[in-house]
């Protein structure tokens, strides 16, 4: 059996150490509690590892997509450029993570940006937040109004946004 290894995967931990502990001090009953136990603890640790992914896509997807927007009609404004600038004092965004938004929108201000790559990890990990879509939806909103009207390109990259979102396409029609 050279060159193959056996692993355990991550989210099988908790059941099979409270299962353990569980055979241990108390018998086959004992291990059955143990890892329901277990279970819980794998699944608490499983959400907290998941809000830190969905928190990171959806900064990532956020920030693009904005770059994205403003450069839609062809040139980002001044007026843009301090709508984003009043979210990133609103989100509380400094330092490293200010400098990473900043990056995140310039790549999507570039002509051969995928809309769509760019937002799939977002799409993935919000599956269950129609919330969180909702607000990522209602900050582009407030981005493409920030220059006083919404031009076609901008109203069109709303609606592909939408339609990724599984948002209904005619509340921003």
């Amino acid at each position: 059996m050279s060159g193959s290894s056996f692993s355990i995967p991550r989210h099988w931990w908790g059941k099979i150490i409270g299962g353990l502990i569980g055979l241990f001090r108390g018998g086959i009953s004992g291990a059955v509690i143990g890892a329901l136990l277990g279970h819980l603890v794998d699944r608490f640790l499983a959400g907290i590892i998941s809000v830190g992914s969905t928190r990171k896509a959806f900064f990532e997807a956020l920030f693009s997509s904005l770059g994205h927007l403003s450069k839609a009609d062809g040139r980002v404004t001044e007026t843009e450029i301090r709508m984003v600038e009043t979210l990133m004092q609103r989100m509380q965004i400094g330092g490293e993570e200010r400098q990473r938004a900043i990056r995140l929108f310039n790549q999507g201000k570039q002509p051969d940006f995928d809309l769509e790559g760019a937002m799939r990890p977002f799409i993935k990990l919000s599956m269950a937040r129609r919330d969180l879509r909702q607000m990522f939806m209602e900050i582009l909103v407030e981005a493409a109004f920030s220059s006083g009207s919404i031009s076609q390109a901008e109203h069109g990259i709303l609606l592909a946004v939408a339609r990724l979102l599984h948002i209904p396409g005619h509340l921003f029609a």
